[in-house]
């Protein structure tokens, strides 16, 4: 979960210098980078081996916050909706993922959750 971690504060490092840059240009449609977690193939007992619940743990911590309906989606093959903590997942084409947008702002922008694939 270090990486984890490590991933989340780029992230919010990324999503600051592109509001101050857009707002500076004057952007109407800003950039808004979104974070992906990739996570280990699941098994028999569940879609992956990755404690999402962690995951869901560790980024509400790192926003200050709860994390609201449709601000995380997962791109899990043969899924719909997935319960973790008390967040409903709901499932999106990866090719849609820009334009599911929830909140204006970055803190609040896509999280997807994919399965790692072994090539």
């Amino acid at each position: 979960m270090t990486m984890f971690k490590e991933a989340l504060f780029n992230w919010e490092k990324k999503c600051t210098r592109w509001a101050a840059y857009c707002e500076r240009e004057e952007i109407k449609n800003p950039v808004k980078p979104i974070l992906v977690i990739q996570v280990e193939d699941g098994h028999e007992r569940g879609i992956t081996r990755t404690d999402l619940g962690a995951c869901i743990d560790i980024l509400e911590k790192s926003l200050g916050r709860k994390l609201q309906a449709g601000e995380v989606v997962h791109t899990f093959d043969g899924r719909e909706t997935i319960k973790v903590r008390d967040l409903d997942i709901h499932r999106i084409d990866a090719s849609h993922i820009e334009e599911n947008e929830t909140d204006p702002s970055c803190n609040t922008g896509i999280n997807s959750i994919s399965r790692n694939r072994n090539l």
